[in-house]
C-alpha cells in the first residue's frame, strides 16, 4: 500500500504480505527500480527534473 510518508522517501509498505499481494509488490518494486534508474541517469548527465 503506498503511504504518503513513505512515498516521499521512495519506500513502500506491505501490511499483509501473502500470495494475493505478491503481484502488486512485484509491480511496485519494478516501478521503484525504474524510477531509481532514471534518477541515476539524470545525476550522471548532470540534469535535474
Amino acid at each position: 500500500m503506498p503511504r504518503p510518508v513513505y512515498a516521499s522517501s521512495s519506500w513502500v509498505c506491505v501490511v499483509n504480505p501473502g500470495p494475493t499481494t505478491l503481484e502488486q509488490l512485484r509491480e511496485l518494486v519494478a516501478e521503484a527500480y525504474d524510477i531509481g534508474l532514471e534518477r541515476l541517469k539524470r545525476r550522471q548527465n548532470g540534469t535535474t527534473p
